[in-house]
């Protein structure tokens, strides 16, 4: 049925005047708990990601809606074209995707698709008794729990016929305590493309750690410190210092410090990063990416060189090049985003990253504020809620809240790592890590 709307939507809009189209359609289906305090509110969403892309020549014509009413989707063909018509030019424009077979297998999962909402609400509150079991003084104070389904159909007048189907599960949950000494909340969570079965040890996890940090003290002064990174810490600030900066679109319009850099070495030689959409059960993992390219797995940096940006299939072509299956879309405009990056560890532990440390700061949980890090010139600006101080290789104490500064390309010119990639919530997957040169205070 779906199928079928699609099609006649594209000959519509081939018959119509556009001399190639494309039609890309997102279902989702959404459950999930939030908790504020003790209060849990249940909710479902259901809804519809539908966008047009036609082309008159070099001009393009973009629309999207949630309609599926075939007489409102031929209207929406016509607004297209007629945006396409009075459109500027685009030079580059080299045409949509040709088809690609799949490498990725479908991520999909029948018992987080069965879920009920009832049983959600059941486990959620299991939480708030196992939380209140381990701590009558720390509470929880907020909880979030989703579990998304999706499909999703790419089709183009090039000869794509892409499905997919994927499942997910999202769950955060901060605990709040108080002290003689200081107030403090911690937040944690996890994903996965399975159900969630660890949230109990999750949430005691978190309210240990409020614990912990009831006896923290101050650093006394700014140092440039070795800096052991948890994956999840790292991972967060890359996705704003970092994964931007490897995407074509801000390499060619110069918003990447790496945009002349391709071919050299920019990092470490311990340092290898890959994007990986055909990772087995991935965050991010599907058989097409949202142009309908096969997704697949491109090195990114390899021993510390620059090998390649990432791609859809516009940037691509205007520099000569395949996609690299990275194409994104939001509110139906193509862009590109990473899907799960890797970078690769060994078989050093954490035990062994500490114990090289004579002076230095150990950093786990979530940053705090790493948007206002600059990808354009990869400055960091972060503030480390979860740090220990590290003394002659064992941690003595936890610490306040530090403020973390330097240029992430410079940190990774010395690094070390332990351990294999570990997954995070940002679909991430990386070591710990010791990034040196940047300042905290």
């Amino acid at each position: 049925m779906v199928e079928e709307i699609l099609k006649k939507v594209l000959n519509y809009a081939l018959k119509s005047g556009a001399d190639e189209a494309e039609v890309y359609l997102r279902r989702y289906k959404e459950k999930f708990i939030k908790g504020e305090g003790e209060k849990l509110t249940p909710s479902s969403i259901i809804g519809n990601n539908l966008a047009i892309r036609v082309s008159v020549g070099k001009k393009i014509g973009l629309v999207s809606t949630s309609t599926l009413n075939l007489n409102k989707l031929y209207e929406e063909v016509d607004r297209a074209i007629s945006i396409a018509k009075v459109s500027d030019e685009d030079k580059y424009w080299h045409g949509l995707p040709d088809p690609t077979k799949p490498i990725a297998k479908e991520v999909y999962s029948d018992e987080l698709s069965s879920l009920e909402i009832a049983d959600m609400m059941k486990d959620c509150r299991l939480l708030y008794k196992e939380a209140e079991r381990e701590s009558r003084d720390i509470k929880i104070c907020e909880l979030y729990n989703s579990v998304v389904t999706w499909e999703k159909w790419i089709i183009n007048s090039r000869g794509i016929e892409a499905y997919d189907r994927g499942a997910g599960e999202h769950f955060v949950v901060m605990a709040k305590g108080k002290s003689a000494k200081r107030e403090v909340s911690i937040y944690d969570g996890w994903s996965d493309t399975k159900v969630i079965r660890n949230k109990v040890d999750i949430t005691i996890d978190v309210i240990n750690r409020v614990k912990t940090l009831f006896e923290a003290e101050k650093l006394g002064k700014p140092m440039k410190a070795s800096i052991i990174f948890s994956p999840l810490t790292l991972a967060e600030i890359l996705q704003f210092v970092f994964t931007p900066a490897i995407r074509a679109d801000n390499v060619e319009e110069g918003r990447s410090p790496l945009h002349d850099k391709l071919g050299k070495e920019v990092c470490s030689k311990e340092l290898s990063i890959t994007d990986d959409g055909t990772l087995a059960d991935g965050l991010a993992t599907s058989k097409y990416d949202d142009e309908g390219v096969a997704k697949r797995r491109t090195e990114v940096i390899k021993n510390g060189v620059l090998t390649s940006f990432l791609y859809n299939t516009y940037y691509a072509r205007k520099v000569g090049k395949e996609s690299t299956g990275n194409a994104f879309r939001a509110r139906g405009i193509v862009g590109i985003s990473y899907t799960n990056l890797v970078i690769h560890g060994n078989n050093k532990t954490l035990d062994n990253l500490i114990s090289e440390i004579d002076e230095g700061i150990f950093v786990m949980g979530f940053p705090m504020n790493p948007h206002s890090s600059n990808y354009v010139t990869g400055e960091i600006n972060a503030v480390l809620y979860e740090a220990y101080y590290i003394k002659s290789g064992s941690i003595e104490k936890p610490l306040y809240p530090l403020n973390v500064s330097g240029n992430i390309y410079e940190a990774f010119k010395e690094i070390r790592i332990a351990g294999k990639p570990i997954k995070t919530m940002f679909s991430i997957y990386l070591p710990y890590m010791i990034l040196q040169s940047l300042t905290v205070a």
